[in-house]
């Protein structure tokens, strides 16, 4: 078959979804990889042609607000796809999404040919993050949510990450009783790429994340500034990059936090696999998430974790077993829980780590969650 993944990110198609693409080149499909941005990627295009795909770049501005441009980008995807003529469409994020999804519905409508359709909704985005009083957000919002719910009419199953997505998207109506759903434990980790590394003596936080404040930065810097007033030698390391989104962190706040001592930013990392073995614990205050790729690495690298109770982040930690939950959009609950953290014994944090390397094997094996994914496209 001739397949077509799409992503708003050259960079996510290696890190996240090398596997899945290797697996459906080996079962003799033909793989297309459409991302924007691939001249700045040369190293990702090069990847991906000696794995045997076929990169193809599309015009897509992932955290855009302009309406014209985004209707430019549905028709030139919706060209794209015509010249293709895939027999099926995977499309992760939520612009790929609504545009393969109405791309799909309107050559559908032509085509005696039907292009099946398997959204995976890795994350809803900051589009359905509550933020009371900002007008422009809920229109955004407002937005978004409609053409995602139309986009996703013809999807022949819908893959989410964590059940929390399914059921807020049945409760909602996002989706009808009628289309088919499936549940994944994300997108997996390779845990030959991570694989478990000894926990240093020395305590040390790693927060791995871009820097929006959806991510829970502001949180653990402001929790990083407490610590550090009782333990000034505790090392806070901060590792992704800048976004142009429009509540990322501006870089005279990150500046501060650096001009104290506080933390040490990392900046954005091809690999983060020497920052997790310099690590002892790893934290992600997100507000919300598919699943987390950040925090199954870390897990199957066999560290403790400190991330929020939210969708998503939830489904990586039994608390008190291989790390702890705290809430999200609080630091003092964050704080608490680096507190606590610290002064658990050696053995206990072992025995946190090896509990998070145990679920990793056990859940997010990424070859068992693309055997599952294989199970669904290939039905």
């Amino acid at each position: 078959m001739k397949i077509l993944i799409i992503c708003s990110y050259p960079r996510s198609l290696i890190n996240f979804r090398k596997e899945l693409i290797e697996m459906l080149i080996k079962k003799k499909n033909v793989v297309y990889c459409a991302a924007p941005n691939f001249k700045n990627n040369r190293k990702i295009l090069t990847k991906l042609r000696l794995m045997g795909a076929k990169p193809i770049s599309i015009e897509l501005n992932r955290q855009g607000l302009n309406p014209i441009q985004d209707l430019i980008s549905w028709i030139l995807i919706s060209i794209k796809i015509y010249k293709i003529k895939p027999d099926l469409v995977i499309p992760y994020t939520v612009k790929p999404v609504i545009y393969s999804g109405f791309a799909i519905r309107f050559l559908n409508q032509f085509n005696r040919s039907k292009i099946k359709f398997y959204p995976l909704i890795t994350g809803l985005g900051f589009a359905f993050t509550k933020r009371e009083g900002t007008t422009l957000h809920k229109i955004f919002s407002l937005i978004i949510k409609i053409m995602l719910k139309e986009s996703l009419k013809v999807s022949d199953t819908i893959i989410f990450q964590n059940p929390d997505d399914i059921h807020f998207f049945k409760e909602n109506k996002f989706i009808s009783e009628k289309i088919k759903t499936a549940r994944v434990f994300g997108s997996g980790v390779n845990l030959e790429t991570y694989p478990a590394k000894e926990i240093p003596k020395s305590k040390n936080f790693l927060m791995v994340a871009r820097l929006n404040e959806d991510k829970g930065v502001r949180e653990y810097l402001a929790a990083a500034n407490l610590i550090k007033k009782i333990y000034p030698k505790i090392i806070f390391e901060l590792a992704g990059g800048f976004d142009d989104h429009p509540y990322s962190l501006k870089k005279d706040e990150l500046q501060f936090y650096l001009s104290k001592g506080i933390i040490k930013y990392l900046g954005e990392l091809g690999s983060i696999n020497d920052a997790l073995e310099r690590s002892t614990f790893f934290v992600l205050p997100s507000y919300r998430e598919g699943t987390p790729r950040s925090v199954l690495e870390a897990m199957a690298t066999a560290r403790p974790i400190i991330t929020t109770d939210v969708p998503g982040c939830r489904e990586t930690v039994i608390n008190g077993h291989n790390g702890f939950l705290v809430k999200h959009k609080d630091t003092d609950s964050l704080y608490r829980a680096m507190l606590k953290i610290l002064n658990c014994s050696d053995d206990e944090i072992k025995l946190m780590g090896d509990n998070s390397l145990n679920i990793a094997k056990k859940k997010f094996d990424v070859h068992k969650v693309n055997k599952t994914l294989l199970s669904i496209f290939l039905d």
